[in-house]
């Protein structure tokens, strides 16, 4: 029941402020952006690109979250090391 009343929602164009995307992380990889991880109010996962790996993911948010960073670097599960950067204001 509650699935069906969130498709009747987004169908009327009205989107709950839970759905909504508040923040838009940009995640590269040796210099190129590879993605994105959007974000709700509530810091929640939205979206992310297929391309940005899972633990990469969770690596940011804790690190954007908890530490209140609004860029760094992580290393991922491969070895690969990804830089982000919360996208701001004037890049929209």
């Amino acid at each position: 029941m509650l699935l069906m009343n969130r498709c009747v929602d987004r169908r009327l164009g009205g989107v709950r402020g839970r759905d909504r995307v508040a923040t838009t992380v940009r995640v590269f990889a040796q210099g190129v952006l590879l993605g994105s991880i959007l974000l709700n109010e509530d810091n929640h996962v939205l979206r992310r690109t297929p391309d940005v790996p899972r633990d990469v993911v969770l690596k940011v948010l804790v690190q954007f979250t908890r530490c209140e960073e609004q860029d760094g670097r992580v290393l991922g599960r491969n070895g690969d090391v990804y830089a982000w950067r919360v996208r701001g204001e004037r890049e929209r």
